[in-house]
């Protein structure tokens, strides 16, 4: 097999939700709840060390580590010193700060000036679980490796809204029948199993309907956030820098993602390698403990709504990092 022989990044954002100084920061802005601003989204599950720990064990490969932060810098960070920690300041516009919106802190990635053309965009929830090689997120020539699954967005809850918009967008620069005749390998491939039935099921619909979106880690170029934020979508970008919370008409970096699928600019990769684990109760944890050394990558999506649960929760999930992944120094 061909080896990549260009450099790779990772990017994780994080913020430390416990923080009194940030809570009162959040506090002038806004008194925003539900399901796109809830506290959940900024609570600490208590394992982000291990995301560390994980990546620089199975992908030592990777160049640069970057910690995305808003003026918070974890404990432990000085034991990782490959690690370099980019604070919201050093590169979003000073007009649209403080931002608490993940989609707004995402698609300003590309002004990181040291940030690579080749980079892996991580949620602080999503973990490497085994040893990964620089092919599972770029093939030999640089193009991202994803799954190029058809999909039909369901408004199904306030999120639904965010690909939508996405979709909104890319319909007015692709259509959708020269994109299947041009790419139709790579949209029907052995490597997508069962979910090749979505791709079929929306095919007669004549604009494009959404793509399948793992909660995974994704391979982005650079350049192809640039080109959108600057040529393709300024206004489109601009409204959503100045969006401080999510809301019902936010872009997200899944569009950067979605434009390379559609300009072919892509290779194919299975999504059965990773899995989205929902934590709502303490017993969802045997079932993380049982199934999580089958997928190369995990997202653990904290859905506890009890905050008395949420203790117990917290705890067990520790109890099985330390026993899957070690003791950490």
């Amino acid at each position: 097999m061909a080896e990549v022989n260009f450099k790779i990044d990772f990017v994780v954002t994080w913020v430390d939700g416990s923080d009194p100084q940030w809570q009162e920061k959040k506090r002038q802005y806004t008194d925003l709840t539900g399901s796109l601003n809830g506290e959940n989204r900024y609570r600490d599950m208590g394992i982000f060390e291990y995301w560390f720990k994980n990546v620089f064990e199975f992908a030592p490969w990777v160049n640069h580590v970057f910690l995305i932060t808003d003026q918070q810098v974890p404990t432990f960070i000085h034991k990782y010193p490959r690690v370099k920690v980019i604070d919201h300041r050093d590169f979003i516009p000073q007009s649209c700060l403080p931002t608490f919106n993940s989609n707004t802190i995402e698609l300003n990635l590309w002004r990181i000036k040291e940030l690579a053309e080749h980079f892996i965009l991580f949620n602080d929830d999503v973990f490497i679980t085994q040893s990964l090689e620089p092919t599972f997120f770029f093939d030999p020539t640089g193009k991202p490796c994803l799954p190029a699954i058809l999909n039909i967005i369901q408004p199904s809850d306030e999120y639904s809204y965010i690909p939508f918009n996405n979709m909104e967008l890319l319909n007015q620069r692709f259509n959708k029948k020269a994109f299947i005749k041009q790419n139709w390998r790579k949209i029907f491939s052995w490597k997508y199993g069962k979910r090749n039935l979505q791709s079929l099921l929306a095919l007669p619909y004549p604009s494009l309907t959404g793509f399948y979106e793992g909660h995974t880690a994704f391979p982005h170029l650079k350049s192809t956030f640039e080109t959108l934020a600057t040529k393709v979508f300024p206004m489109s970008f601009d409204l959503q820098d100045h969006r401080r919370f999510r809301t019902r008409n936010d872009i997200s970096h899944w569009l950067v993602k979605d434009y390379n699928i559609l300009a072919g600019n892509f290779a194919v990769q299975t999504d059965r390698a990773t899995h989205l684990y929902h934590l709502q109760h303490q017993e969802d944890i045997d079932q993380i403990k049982a199934t999580i050394s089958n997928y190369k990558i995990a997202c653990i999506n904290d859905d506890v709504a009890d905050n008395q649960e949420w203790s117990a929760v917290k705890s067990a999930l520790i109890k099985l990092f330390q026993g899957k992944y070690g003791e950490l120094s």
